[in-house]
């Protein structure tokens, strides 16, 4: 008598999306003339602005160091980035 088979359901397999596919993707989408919630979500959330935060952030012990403007370092950090 044969294995009783499971279902197989579409999706990812406990892996996360590609946040700069996501990212691009919603992009294209709202160039396009698409509108929506979660297109608008996902142009707030830029990885390239993600990282840089979380590399300013963590660089160094909190105390030990204090951003004038800190949303101004991500944008350098972020211009430098996107010349790569």
């Amino acid at each position: 008598m044969p294995a009783k088979r499971s279902k197989k359901l579409a999706g990812l397999k406990g892996e996360t999306a590609d946040e700069n596919i996501l990212f691009d993707f919603a992009h294209i989408a709202h160039v396009a003339g698409f509108r929506t919630l979660e297109i608008d979500r996902l142009l707030q959330q830029d990885p390239d602005r993600e990282r840089a935060r979380r590399l300013l952030t963590a660089a160094r012990k909190p105390g030990q160091y204090k951003y004038d403007d800190l949303e101004t370092r991500i944008t350098q950090v972020v211009n430098i980035m996107a010349t790569a």
